[in-house]
């Protein structure tokens, strides 16, 4: 276990700085959610707001974005309810993307044999 922990980041690691050059060219991030109960509706809906806003700051940090990322929290104040909707386009450069796959496969062929 702890030894394919360590593999896994020494991979990681390897095509990491590849995945950085990947462009965002739209995404959309939609979430509907709902317990049923006003109060705790609300609550989720500002904690979630303010979890999903770090992630974005951080895939900004790491992916070059062409556009600003639409995200957005509804709250179902009469029902429990939960909704997640995620769209988007990206690009990579094709050396890039065969490169990562070539990762990819080796680690699994070395996973596996």
């Amino acid at each position: 276990m702890k030894e394919d922990w360590a593999n896994n980041l020494i991979f990681i690691k390897k095509i990491y700085p590849h995945l950085l050059t990947l462009q965002i060219h739209s995404f959309q991030w939609s979430t509907r959610i709902g317990t049923g109960e006003a109060h705790h509706t609300a609550l989720c809906t500002g904690t979630l707001l303010s979890m999903k806003q770090i992630m974005i700051s951080f895939l900004q940090r790491s992916f070059k974005f062409n556009v600003r990322p639409a995200v957005t929290v509804n709250p179902d104040f009469v029902q429990p309810n939960l909704a997640i909707e995620l769209k988007g386009t990206a690009s990579l450069k094709m050396k890039t993307a065969l490169y990562v796959l070539i990762q990819i496969m080796r680690q699994y062929r070395k996973k596996k044999g």
